[in-house]
């Protein structure tokens, strides 16, 4: 049997593997800093989560004029995250990294590379730090909106590999989308905001907040009800890659690299 080469695209924000298309042809694409407009539009219709960083910085692949891709380099949830895995350098997380389904599976790194060479116009930025998230994610159906992936953009691009981040209970919505401790906080603590991230919770069928209510109380009746679900993750594989022209020394590798055989991999 003949192994047949497979990629993760993107659709509708569902991911799937299909078989490649024809080679990547740089001559039609091109590679510019991304207006934060066009960047969040881009990603909330095209990645599985709908969500949008706190972005620092922004590239988009182009074809031929034409918008098909997105990096998103963002601030860490955790503050310290970048300088606890780089050994104290500056950086910032890939917080986004989506490819139209139309692109051929070998534009990745390329587009990669040269989205980091524009990094370097974020004055002080030296690493950046990437996770990728191995658990499939799936609806309160049952339906998977993404197999998992381990990795193998940072992979081929010769990342650092640093380890797993801590395992942890994960809470997810009815679509399969992660919801953070951070975000319920705001929801129910009236910051800047709010008002948006506690409409998105309440779409999705999460129970109003009662007033003077907790997150700690409100996160437990939003379990009990059945609209949110805690489920315990083991932790993401976490990647280092220096900015072209930077000149640090990255931390020793944690291991070799994980595995998967399910193909090549396109989004974080």
């Amino acid at each position: 049997m003949t192994w047949e080469p497979r990629v993760q695209v993107w659709r509708t924000h569902r991911s799937q593997f299909i078989p490649p298309d024809d080679r990547f042809d740089p001559e039609r694409h091109s590679v510019a800093v991304l207006p934060e407009v066009e960047a969040k539009a881009f990603v909330v219709a095209h990645h599985y989560s709908r969500s949008y960083p706190a972005a620092r910085f922004r590239a988009g692949l182009f074809r031929e004029g034409r918008l098909v891709g997105a990096a998103v380099f963002s601030e860490s949830m955790n503050p310290h995250a970048v300088a606890s895995w780089s050994g104290g350098h500056r950086g910032v997380e890939l917080g986004r990294f989506v490819l139209l389904d139309e692109i051929e599976f070998n534009a990745e790194t390329w587009f990669l590379r040269r989205a980091l060479t524009l990094l370097r116009q974020h004055k002080g930025t030296e690493v950046v730090l990437a996770y990728s998230d191995p658990v499939p994610r799936r609806t309160l159906a049952g339906e998977v909106v993404t197999p998992g992936h381990v990795g193998q953009i940072y992979q081929a691009y010769n990342a650092v590999y640093r380890g797993r981040s801590r395992p942890r209970m994960q809470l997810l919505d009815p679509l399969g989308r992660s919801v953070s401790e951070r975000a319920v906080s705001k929801a129910l603590g009236g910051e800047r905001g709010a008002g948006h991230v506690l409409r998105a919770l309440l779409d999705v069928g999460a129970p109003e907040p009662r007033l003077g209510e907790s997150p700690v109380a409100w996160r437990a009746r939003a379990v009990e009800s059945g609209t949110l679900r805690l489920v315990r993750h083991p932790g993401n594989y976490a990647y280092l890659l220096r900015v072209p022209g930077a000149r640090v020394d990255l931390p020793p590798a944690a291991g070799p690299y994980p595995r998967k055989a399910t193909g090549v991999e396109r989004c974080s």
